[in-house]
């Protein structure tokens, strides 16, 4: 439903569309020959203004003729007993090596007569008042139903090979194997299916009226019995696709745990996600690793083989932090252009920035004012807020404006600053440039986490609740993870109906910044190695180590037989 591939081609809203762009970078990079599947929007998603300390959604029309080029291959699907022409655009992504991957846009447009049928990919998540998920449900037929279409008119004129396994990325693409149904039967269907789950939120799993989709679908759904696929009560679009799959995974371990837990009965492996290390380094830590890691093992470089960064303890660690230094400047240069807010180099820097929902309580640390700004050694941490929140969702939106009041409070005590409109380049800004990467999802209600990952590439450490990707992170000799610190009680595999508690977190997140943290980062010996830790940390939570697993787990092949030779 989302891709993130350039910052500036807003098909994206946040860390969904960005890990799908990070899957396909590495694919390229590794020579797979993977084609993507997305929808073109006629909007991008939108700008975040703060006004009177609320977000403020701006939507700027999308002009995307500079990236791709419109093809002469349309489909048709019915939607509501109509015929709705889909049409394509095609995107090539140059993978390192110079391999092009396909990127195949579908959009609606130029249906006669019906001009609100042009609408349906105007908008990402496009929603109205009180439509019952027509626009939702109009999307995702022209992603399933359309995408399977149109990837077959795509090989019968020899544009791609008929793919032997399509991989849905979430059930907004739960309709594809309904298509596949038609033309292969059910077996022929599910044997040709992958699923990938990415949210244990319950919010996250589109579920849908049947009698809306009976009447959105009509005659497409004859013969088949949508209940026992989809659920009794509602059309489940994850239990669709868990159906229709022969192969479905979760994005962390205990995610795994998690899925399983709320779809008993299916067999829910994990391939814990990863970040794309060429796109989340920033440009001093990639001149470091091109210094110390080019041809040193293998021939190969870190670019090709990111696991390469676990040998970092050949770096010496006056190089470690004079290179955060650097990005930590351009990071504070550009709050202070951005917001005339002046931060201080020397004071330990705490970034925060990812989609501003509830269950990651962006607000945690602001429970108690005199608390923080007691463990923060009054007024020697300062921290750097950002992200955006759904724009339906009021709640998140509060969560904003809580941490922007809070800053006002604060002002004379505390530094908080909040940068607005969160987007990929200013997202590794902030990875790169802070101190200490804050994390704080309810467990368990994080299925991975990736914005910790990209810090770690640039040698910053994680201070995080233990859930998602951080609990997978080894632990060193004293029981404290690699290349940062834990937050809160180890996890349990009944926290399903137990959430962590915020009191608790809190309460633990003032501590360890008072009596862990803080005194790390005052030695610089201390610090260089807690940042060796990170990077090696981003030796295995890359996306090359992630599609490798999905190549050999859920597409069932020998990596070196799917690999496209020179």
């Amino acid at each position: 439903m989302e891709v993130a591939i350039y910052p500036e081609l807003k098909t994206y809203s946040g860390g969904l569309g960005v890990l799908a762009g990070d899957f396909l970078k590495s694919a390229a990079d590794l020579r797979l020959p993977i084609s993507a599947v997305t929808l073109l929007y006629n909007v991008g998603y939108f700008d975040q203004k703060i006004v009177n300390m609320r977000q403020v959604e701006e939507y700027n029309r999308l002009d995307p003729i500079e990236y791709m080029t419109e093809l002469p291959y349309t489909v048709t699907i019915e939607i509501e007993g109509r015929e709705v022409t889909v049409g394509c655009a095609r995107m090539y992504y140059i993978g390192n090596t110079n391999f092009p991957q396909p990127h195949y846009f579908l959009f609606t447009r130029g249906n006669a007569g019906h001009p609100w049928d042009d609408e349906i990919t105007d908008q990402l998540y496009k929603k109205g008042v009180n439509d019952q998920n027509y626009w939702r449900i109009a999307q995702e037929q022209v992603l399933g139903i359309g995408g399977i279409k149109m990837l077959h008119l795509l090989a019968e004129n020899g544009e791609i090979s008929l793919p032997r396994t399509y991989h849905l990325n979430e059930g907004h693409a739960g309709f594809a194997p309904l298509e596949l149904l038609k033309r292969y039967g059910y077996e022929g269907a599910r044997s040709r299916t992958v699923f990938t789950t990415h949210t244990p939120v319950e919010a996250g799993h589109d579920m849908f009226d049947y009698g809306k989709v009976q009447g959105m679908l009509g005659r497409f759904v004859d013969g088949v019995d949508l209940r026992a696929l989809g659920g009794r009560d509602c059309l489940n679009m994850t239990r669709l696709a868990l159906n229709l799959s022969r192969y479905a995974n979760a994005v962390a371990r205990r995610h795994g745990i998690v899925s399983r837990g709320m779809f008993p009965g299916y067999a829910i492996d994990s391939i814990t996600n990863g970040v794309h290390s060429r796109t989340w380094t920033s440009k001093v830590f990639k001149k470091l690793y091109d210094e110390y890691f080019n041809g040193f093992h293998y021939q190969k470089n870190w670019r090709a083989d990111p696991s390469l960064l676990g040998v970092v303890d050949r770096i010496s660690d006056e190089v470690i932090l004079q290179a955060h230094k650097v990005a930590k400047r351009n990071l504070l240069d550009y709050v202070k252009k951005s917001t005339g807010e002046i931060l201080d180099e020397d004071k330990l820097t705490v970034g925060f920035a990812r989609r501003f929902a509830t269950y990651k309580r962006g607000n945690l640390i602001f429970s108690d004012l005199d608390r923080l700004v007691e463990a923060s050694g009054g007024g020697q941490v300062q921290f750097i807020f950002s992200g955006k929140a759904h724009p339906k969702d009021e709640p998140g939106k509060g969560v904003i404006t809580d941490v922007l009041k809070n800053a006002e409070k604060l002002k004379d005590r505390l530094k908080v600053v909040f940068l607005p409109n969160y987007e990929m380049n200013k997202g590794l800004l902030l990875a790169a440039g802070a101190d200490v990467w804050l994390n704080l999802p309810r467990r368990p209600w994080e299925a991975s986490g990736t914005s910790g990952m990209k810090a770690a590439h640039n040698g910053v450490p994680s201070f995080s609740t233990i859930d998602g990707w951080w609990d997978e992170v080894p632990k060193e000799g004293g029981g404290e993870r690699q290349g940062g610190w834990s937050i809160g009680e180890e996890p349990r595999d009944d926290e399903l109906n137990n959430p962590g508690s915020d009191a608790a977190d809190f309460e633990s997140f003032c501590r360890r910044l008072k009596n862990d943290v803080r005194p790390a980062y005052a030695d610089p010996d201390e610090w260089a190695r807690v940042m060796k830790g990170a990077i090696k940390n981003a030796a295995y939570f890359n996306t090359h180590r992630m599609v490798r697993e999905y190549v050999e787990r859920a597409y069932g092949m020998r990596f070196e037989d799917a690999v496209v030779k020179d």
